[in-house]
């Protein structure tokens, strides 16, 4: 299916349709691309989008994050660039700004997905800064994206802003016990069910995580880090 005809069924379906998934390998960055692109922001009732692209380049970014700055029923959103780190630099944080100005439209928005991006520290620091307006998160996932110290600062502080977040899932970023302890050192919230951080670097520094706080808690994954069976039973 072109983009052309994949434009115009969204064109057609924009009032109705509520639920999106698109998958490419890759996209030509020509008209019917951009046709396609904007067309995604047509779509006012859309509550679930999954957008992911094996091969993109800069404009076809910056035109997604346009469009999607125009869903703001929006409930749930998975998107995954899977090149983003090969991308121009200063493009990149260009448009990582851009999409924190559609994330501020996403009023709505329970549930976001940005795994396996393997963004630049930088760019992953805007868009952390950017979750904790998210009021209504419940869900984020941010697997497969590193988190150094500096990034674990400024996703701390956003997290410690979201009263609903149930579910946070961070497995596979790279996280040592500094970084760690930086990111949930002071987390807190009554409100979490589920913590997953299988596939870091993790030790003792588990202890750093107020478990006795969390009175909701239910699930804690620390599988295949060099967590040790003294440390946890010391919660």
């Amino acid at each position: 299916v072109g983009c052309n005809s994949l434009a115009d069924v969204l064109t057609k379906s924009a009032k109705t349709l509520t639920s999106l998934s698109l998958g490419f390998k890759n996209i030509e960055d020509d008209d019917a691309c951009k046709n396609l692109l904007t067309s995604l922001g047509e779509l006012k009732s859309l509550r679930r989008l999954e957008y992911s692209v094996l091969q993109s380049n800069e404009n076809q970014v910056e035109s997604f994050n346009n469009s999607l700055a125009q869903l703001k029923n929006l409930q749930d959103l998975t998107i995954c660039f899977n090149d983003f780190d090969s991308l121009n630099r200063a493009k990149a944080f260009q448009n990582a700004e851009k999409f924190n100005m559609a994330m501020a439209n996403l009023k709505n928005l329970e549930n976001l997905d940005i795994s396996n991006m393997n963004l630049p520290d930088s760019v992953m620091q805007i868009i952390a800064n950017s979750i904790g307006d998210l009021a209504q998160l419940k869900s984020l996932n941010i697997s497969g994206n590193p988190i150094n110290t500096e990034t674990a600062g400024v996703l701390a502080e956003s997290l410690k802003k979201l009263g609903k977040l149930s579910t946070l899932v961070a497995n596979d970023c790279m996280l040592n016990n500094m970084a760690f302890d930086i990111l949930c050192g002071n987390l807190q919230n009554d409100s979490l069910r589920c913590m997953l951080f299988s596939r870091n670097n993790l030790q003792n520094s588990v202890m750093s995580l107020h478990i006795s706080q969390m009175t909701n808690l239910k699930a804690l994954d620390f599988s295949f880090n060099n967590v040790e069976l003294s440390d946890v039973v010391n919660f």
